[in-house]
């Protein structure tokens, strides 16, 4: 995604990088109508468990969609009624760790209008002044 890349961030992450920001929606396949099923999110919720605990120095974790953003709060154990989803809001979910949700970049989202390269941009921004103010 051309917004990731000005920004210098990826989606990409390997076991033993030092990466502040983390970017990932919960499903890993492309769900048939854009919509994804509940096996389909609990079948990824393994990956998505194995990622989270392998990152251990992430101090920003950046919530693709209303159903990323549930999907990490489940697996951190903590209760969806504390951490209400909603685009550019800013979570401690953790002790050092925060959860800014965003909606998804789906063609869907991008051709509706719920979200633009703006509102992404932002969201991006707002991560890195976090992740790395000193």
């Amino acid at each position: 995604m051309k917004v990731l890349e000005n920004h210098k961030l990826s989606t990409k992450h390997c076991e033993g990088d030092y990466k502040p920001i983390y970017i990932t929606n919960c499903v890993k396949c492309y769900p048939p109508d854009n919509q994804p099923s509940l096996n389909e999110i609990k079948n990824c919720q393994s990956h998505l468990i194995k990622e989270l605990r392998s990152l251990k120095q992430v101090k920003v974790i950046i919530a693709l969609g209303h159903i990323a953003h549930n999907a990490i709060v489940r697996v951190l154990s903590q209760r969806l009624t504390s951490f209400p989803f909603s685009h550019g809001k800013i979570h401690q979910i953790e002790q050092g760790k925060l959860l800014i949700d965003s909606y998804h970049c789906s063609k869907i989202n991008i051709n509706s209008k719920r979200v633009n390269v703006d509102m992404l941009s932002n969201i991006f921004m707002i991560a890195k002044e976090i992740a790395y103010k000193q």
